[in-house]
């Protein structure tokens, strides 16, 4: 499954430890390095070194957590993985969300002149996938969970718990989020 990227060394972000331990179940030869209340666990998986972590949830700890297995691992991608809240009525329970791009939408310095949803300084709102990890995931995903359906979209981060119809209406329609979640925009 990853032979074919010739990525050096993959890491893997989730934010609880249910998104991560399938990963780390299936690693052989594990190394566990430790830093700010972070486990980094190292193996091999078929053929290829995957650093797996729990961040823990929202922004500033995937940030750290980022920051840490880059300086430490020196990965050359960098994927997350986790439980996400729909914001568009036609994803199911089971669907799979692949970020073509990832937007901050709680980010707003729009009285400085910038987006909403723009960092500020960097002059970038979307920080986009590339396509040869987005086929990576979906061949994955199609490897692991053969009938889950998939859509290739939008995930908004911010360090909120959506829970509320109106609220999900508005985060949608201002920045065309299809999932919502609290780390990936972070890790972009």
């Amino acid at each position: 499954m990853l032979k074919r990227s010739g990525f050096a060394i993959f890491g893997i972000i989730g934010a609880m430890d249910r998104e991560i331990d399938l990963f780390i179940e299936k690693l052989e030869d594990v190394q566990i390095y430790s830093k700010a209340h972070m486990d980094f666990f190292c193996g091999n998986f078929q053929g290829e070194r995957l650093v797996a972590v729990k961040s823990g949830v929202g922004k500033v700890n995937a940030a750290c957590c980022t920051q840490i297995l880059i300086d430490k691992y020196k990965p050359k991608a960098i994927f997350c993985t986790g439980v996400a809240g729909a914001l568009r009525e036609d994803l199911d329970f089971n669907d799979t969300v692949i970020s073509r791009d990832v937007v901050q939408y709680d980010v707003d310095a729009s009285c400085f002149g910038h987006e909403p949803g723009e960092i500020p300084n960097l002059g970038i709102k979307a920080f986009k996938a590339s396509n040869e990890l987005i086929e990576i995931a979906r061949s994955a995903h199609q490897q692991i969970f053969k009938n889950n359906r998939i859509v290739i979209g939008r995930i908004l981060t911010g360090d909120q718990f959506i829970s509320s119809p109106e609220k999900s209406y508005i985060i949608r329609t201002k920045f065309n989020g299809d999932c919502v979640e609290m780390e990936g925009g972070a890790i972009g």
